[in-house]
C-alpha cells in the first residue's frame, strides 16, 4: 500500500519526493519489526511470571467470591440504626 501512495507522490511531486518517502518508510518498517522482536524477548523473560499470575487469578475466580454472611435483615437494620442517629 505504501508502494502504491510511492508511486502517487512520484507522479504528483516528482523523483525528488519520491526519494525522500520510500526510505523513510523503508526506515520506519524496520523499525516497527525491530519493536516485535523486543516485545517477544519482553514476554519470553516475563512469561513465566505472567502465566503464574494467570493461573492464580483463575484458580481465584473459581474458589468464588467471598461472601458475606450477614442477611439483607442485618443489613437493613443496622442501615436504619445508622439514620436513626
Amino acid at each position: 500500500m505504501a508502494l502504491l501512495f510511492n508511486l502517487g507522490v512520484l507522479w504528483l511531486f516528482g523523483p525528488d519526493k519520491a526519494l525522500e518517502f520510500l526510505p523513510g518508510y523503508l526506515i520506519e518498517r524496520a523499525l516497527s519489526l525491530d519493536n516485535v522482536f523486543v516485545i517477544a524477548l519482553v514476554f519470553s523473560t516475563l512469561g513465566a511470571a505472567m502465566l503464574a499470575s494467570v493461573l492464580k487469578t483463575r484458580k481465584a475466580r473459581r474458589s468464588g467470591p467471598s461472601l458475606d454472611v450477614s442477611s439483607d435483615e442485618d443489613q437493613a437494620g443496622s442501615a436504619s440504626s445508622r439514620l436513626s442517629r
